[in-house]
């Protein structure tokens, strides 16, 4: 088959993505994989296998390649299907190993040198460290080392300030113990008299002003859990709720 038919196929399985037929983008990517074994095209039929949530058919293939020891783009993807599936674990040591310190330093394990991670892209693209950076937090965040998460949340900021995922995620982190043991001390609830009512009208209004909480006490705007029909087979949460639902339950505290 010539190049230029190759090309073609290529072009359909782009519009299929676009057109959100995953199905069709997985049989027309599958066959361009298979006759030219070029690394771009086994790249592109796991990119439509994940979107086809076909999660671990995609890491095996990606996997299968001795590429992924290599390319930060087959091992991220290959580890955010690992996300998907919950094996968090092993979605860590995809990765590779790495820590982090207070400050967001970022060092590899195997010399011990501060990780370049400043953006060296185009501002139209997010750099993938700081996507890497933010995968590990939601990992050590799922298996509940909260600070660990904090700090790789941080990195990822510090390696891209435009990864706008890690700011929601990073102030959920924080949240519980920020918001309710520090912004909504004990003197809140109280019994009400009048003496106290406007000292305490005050205090309230300032703790939910000071966290832009109006929102969620004056006609509300609540985003869908599930963005599609898709989502709410599979529960798949949407971001912009989980941080509203973070916030409403704080005020509940």
């Amino acid at each position: 088959m010539r190049e230029e038919e190759m090309e073609k196929l290529r072009g359909v399985v782009r519009d299929c993505v676009s057109k959100h037929l995953y199905s069709s983008a997985i049989f027309f990517a599958d066959k361009v994989a298979a006759f030219t074994a070029d690394p771009a095209d086994i790249y592109m039929q796991a990119q439509a296998l994940f979107l086809g949530r076909h999660y671990r058919r995609a890491f095996h293939l990606l996997n299968a390649s001795k590429i992924v020891l290599t390319d930060l783009r087959f091992r991220y993807l290959a580890a955010k299907c690992l996300e998907e599936l919950k094996e968090w674990d092993q979605c860590l040591s995809m990765l590779g190993e790495a820590k982090v310190d207070d400050d967001g330093n970022v060092y590899d394990m195997k010399d011990s040198n501060v990780m370049y991670l400043d953006k060296d892209c185009e501002d139209r693209e997010i750099n993938i460290s700081s996507a890497i950076c933010f995968l590990r937090g939601k990992a050590f965040e799922a298996l509940e080392n909260r600070a660990q998460a904090r700090l790789w949340y941080k990195a990822a900021i510090k390696a891209d300030p435009l990864c706008y995922e890690v700011l929601l995620c990073a102030f959920m982190a924080s949240a519980p113990s920020n918001l309710i043991s520090q912004s909504f001390p004990n003197s809140i609830a109280e019994k009400l008299d009048d003496s106290n009512y406007l000292r305490w009208r005050q205090h309230v209004k300032l703790v939910i002003k000071s966290h832009k909480l109006q929102r969620f006490i004056v006609n509300p705007v609540v985003s869908p859990r599930n963005l599609t029909e898709d989502d709410h087979i599979v529960d798949h949460v949407n971001l912009e709720y989980e941080m509203w639902e973070v916030q409403d339950q704080t005020l509940l505290v």
